[in-house]
């Protein structure tokens, strides 16, 4: 555990000084205007801003895969006992950022007098987003070149086209002949899409509870899957 804190810490560090966090602080602001060039409510407040968290958390950790996927990070990655602890200060210092994103987002938004809520209402978002961007940033992780074999970083990327083109287009692929694959691409986006459309204060905590507990399921197989695509990996340094 201390590596992964060190390594996360060395990783934002290097973000910051490559003027990289400009990525997830640009895409946090301009989705902000975006989202509320006029106020909205509380439950639009959290359907906005778990999109641009898992947004975020996603580039921060396409950026952060790329800068460990260099020739001078050699020395880091064969001193490291389990290669997954490079893995998992990716996913750390993501959460760091989108973390910081998410105050960002708060405090425009309470700022500028956008959106009126309670301190209870934010203790109901805040594990929501945080799963969210979890489930993204480890994502993120399959999009990168950084684990990639044999092309697997372009399976991940048309996977994620296919769910979001169904995602956008229910009504018309269940009528359709691919209704069967836009059945099961829809149960399995389900509780990504609950985690964004649901009342800011759910109707049941026990219901809310596990669609996050599911999320969190994803997240950890989709890690474990990446850590096992990443330990025998012959690493092929950008430079």
């Amino acid at each position: 555990m201390s590596r992964v804190v060190a390594l996360a810490r060395f990783q934002l560090k290097e973000l910051v000084r490559s003027f990289a966090i400009a990525a997830p602080m640009t895409i946090t602001l301009a989705l902000y205007w975006l989202f509320f060039e006029f106020p909205g409510d509380v439950d639009y407040f959290a359907a906005t801003g778990g999109f641009v968290l898992l947004l975020a958390a996603l580039v921060t950790t396409l950026l952060l895969a790329s800068q460990a996927n260099r020739m001078s990070n050699t020395v880091v990655v064969v001193r490291l006992l389990r290669r997954s602890e490079l893995l998992g200060a990716i996913v750390a210092s993501a959460l760091v950022v989108a973390a910081a994103m998410a105050v960002l987002f708060t405090g425009l938004a309470l700022g500028q007098a956008k959106v009126a809520m309670t301190a209870a209402n934010l203790a109901i978002i805040a594990p929501r987003w945080l799963a969210l961007a979890a489930l993204f940033a480890v994502v993120g992780l399959h999009l990168s070149r950084l684990i990639s074999r044999g092309g697997s970083h372009l399976i991940a990327l048309g996977l994620l086209a296919l769910m979001a083109t169904v995602v956008e287009q229910e009504g018309v692929l269940l009528r359709g002949g691919l209704a069967g694959l836009a059945r099961a691409v829809l149960a399995i986006s389900e509780p990504i899409m609950i985690a964004l459309q649901e009342p800011a204060m759910p109707v049941s905590l026990a219901s809310y509870a596990s669609n996050l507990a599911l999320l969190v399921v994803y997240a950890v197989g989709l890690f474990a899957l990446a850590a096992w695509l990443f330990h025998r990996k012959d690493l092929l340094w950008a430079d």
